[in-house]
């Protein structure tokens, strides 16, 4: 619900191809800065001497703040007033029309294909960090790699795809991401600095995946 329209008007933003770009390098780098914040707010949560009372009370806390975040979003970034009214009149039409276009359909099955491997991808390094490396606690170590590269990423993506195209740039981070994760195989008990070495490596894609 929030997702999909929040993509789409990002795309519609703008006609410019390469300003598009910029729009989702810019919501990918505070996707990330969020997903950190979170992380260390778990960890906080963690650490705290009660956490049940925090947990439980959280959620009723900062209503205000989550609503404000939204409405700020719908009354600065409106759509177009060429693009208004041209959607379906109800969810089912809306369906339907993604459903009769065909490039709509190939696209929905690639990310039903990406989401359930991308979900999958923190829960092995937890496997591999406990179970082949004998080291646990650098698992969530491996992680905070992966996302940082991401990170760090975006502003060199951005001039790149201007030069070379995203869709040469894109294949070419598929195959350097596919590379990173095949050499995990040589993975082994204490190769502490090649998980984080490779994790680097497979996190250089980022949100050049999304544009």
């Amino acid at each position: 619900m929030i997702l999909i329209p929040h993509t789409a008007l990002g795309a519609e933003l703008t006609d410019s191809y390469h300003d598009r770009t910029r729009i989702f390098g810019a919501r990918f780098a505070l996707w990330t800065v969020g997903s950190f914040a979170a992380i260390g707010g778990f960890l906080a949560l963690e650490k705290s001497s009660d956490s049940r009372r925090i947990a439980i009370r959280s959620p009723s806390e900062p209503p205000s703040r989550r609503r404000c975040s939204p409405l700020w979003t719908v009354w600065r970034m409106r759509e177009r007033s060429e693009y208004q009214g041209r959607g379906a009149r109800n969810a089912y039409g809306a369906f339907l029309d993604v459903l009769r276009n065909p490039h709509a359909r190939l696209l929905l099955d690639r990310l039903r294909d990406r989401e359930p491997r991308r979900g999958t991808i923190a829960v092995l390094t937890l496997y591999v960090a406990q179970y082949v490396l004998k080291a646990p606690a650098i698992g969530p170590g491996a992680i905070a790699v992966y996302m940082i590269a991401s990170f760090v990423f975006v502003p060199i993506w951005l001039p790149l795809s201007r030069r070379y195209g995203k869709k040469a740039l894109w294949l070419a981070s598929m195959l350097g991401t596919a590379v990173s994760f095949g050499a995990m195989i040589f993975l082994g008990e204490g190769t502490v600095t090649l998980l984080m070495v490779l994790a680097f490596a497979a996190g250089h894609r980022g949100e050049l995946r999304q544009r």
